[in-house]
């Protein structure tokens, strides 16, 4: 895996230090291309699989009961990572960050030849965004119901892990495995009965079963869990999570070998280009506004050009090394918002009181802002207080925001 990600990462730095923003926007348009008629192709042949089981609505139904369905959890506990109301809220304000201050997508509202242009750009990722996520998510249901059908592996942890294991302690490993097929036997018949009491639409009958699906669900889970836990001991890697190898698993074993390569071409699109905007937009803001404002104000077009080339160079290598060590995270686009969350509030303040604010000057506001980022790094590092990291996002803005009020209102006078 290590070898993949210095691969495409070294191709992604190499494209974009010799192409610049033309080829980022070129490759955006085919990677997109490749991701919407992959993930459409992977769609199509995971429904295929498993409607010989049963039908749709009653895969989502087993879903269901099986806890994958829970779209809202109307609760306030802040520390809850997901609830309507941190979505709302606090998804709320990570987007309009994201959106609208992120150098990687503001540049694209530049780069485009026409307000109009732009414009439509803007509109099209808020048109497209949630009903490409949903798709994505119900992929992942969909792909979850069918390895609840089709015996998984006891883990989707790399082969040479779980072979590692069994040749450590044999009888150990295959005594988990045993019990995680024996349970796994016993989840599917369980669905099959919750099907057929679905199908006789006998109520009664069909919480009895829904009760009976549940039980041995969290049993199979269980058993998945010792038998993981068991490996990742073994071989010394506690920390290796399974959740970003489901996907490519089922690409690898399931479809066709025609469609294998499409839809690895899938996830290496998807990498790569999210990679480059963000190779370019570190790029354009460490030449523009820290090399240029404060090095070397008045060189050539060429000049900047060049440095700009090196710091693609130098954040390429960076992001590299940062995917090396990401691989060790539970799910790695959980990570990618996580971090995104710490910093994100902090910037949309700043353009709040920037923007909209004029009384706030800019001692008043930088001050607010280091203060409002220490404190959100506070928050998620210590042990006092825990909340779910979507509300950082609302928490860093409504903080620069206060404290610039506050913090200007002692300088009085003094706004610059």
């Amino acid at each position: 895996m290590n070898t993949t990600v210095i691969g495409v990462g070294l191709a992604v730095v190499i494209y974009t230090v010799t192409g610049g923003s033309h080829a980022v926007s070129l490759t955006h348009k085919y990677q997109m291309t490749v991701i919407l008629s992959g993930m459409a192709v992977a769609f199509g042949i995971v429904v295929y699989k498993i409607s010989g089981h049963a039908g749709f609505r009653e895969n989502l139904s087993i879903a269901g009961a099986l806890g994958h369905l829970n779209v809202a959890d109307f609760s306030f506990d802040l520390d809850k990572r997901y609830t309507l109301w941190s979505g709302l809220l606090g998804g709320f304000f990570l987007s309009l960050s994201y959106f609208g201050t992120d150098q990687s997508q503001a540049q694209r509202y530049m780069s485009g030849q026409s307000i109009r242009d732009s414009r439509l750009g803007l509109m099209f990722n808020a048109l497209l965004k949630v009903p490409m996520q949903f798709m994505i998510l119900l992929l992942g249901v969909l792909v979850f119901i069918f390895y609840q059908w089709e015996k998984p592996p006891a883990t989707f942890l790399p082969e040479s892990m779980t072979e590692a294991a069994a040749a450590a302690d044999a009888e150990t490993y295959q005594n988990y495995e045993n019990a995680f097929i024996s349970n796994f036997k016993s989840q599917k018949s369980a669905m099959q009965e919750f099907v057929g009491a679905l199908r006789a639409g006998d109520e009664a009958l069909v919480l009895s079963s829904e009760e009976k699906l549940k039980v041995a669900g969290e049993e199979s889970r269980q058993s998945r869990t010792n038998l993981k836990t068991h490996i990742t001991t073994v071989t010394g890697a506690e920390s290796m999570k399974e959740t970003d190898y489901v996907f490519i698993h089922f690409v690898l074993n399931e479809l066709p070998i025609g469609l294998i390569g499409l839809l690895v071409a899938v996830i290496l699109s998807a990498a790569m280009s999210s990679t480059a905007s963000e190779l370019s937009a570190l790029a354009t803001i460490s030449t523009v506004d820290f090399y240029q404002s404060h090095f070397s104000k008045n060189q050539s077009d060429a000049h900047y050009k060049k440095v700009s080339r090196v710091f693609t160079a130098v954040w390429g290598g960076l992001a590299i090394l940062f995917a090396l060590f990401a691989s060790m995270v539970e799910s790695l686009i959980e990570a990618v918002n996580i971090v995104g969350s710490l910093f994100y509030g902090t910037v949309l303040g700043l353009f709040l009181a920037a923007f909209f604010i004029i009384r706030i000057g800019a001692h008043a506001a930088f001050i607010a802002a280091i203060l409002a980022q220490l404190s959100v790094l506070f928050i998620y590092f210590s042990d006092i207080v825990t909340i779910g990291y979507l509300w950082y996002n609302l928490i860093g803005c409504g903080l620069v925001i206060v404290l610039s009020f506050m913090l200007q209102a002692v300088m009085r006078g003094r706004k610059v």
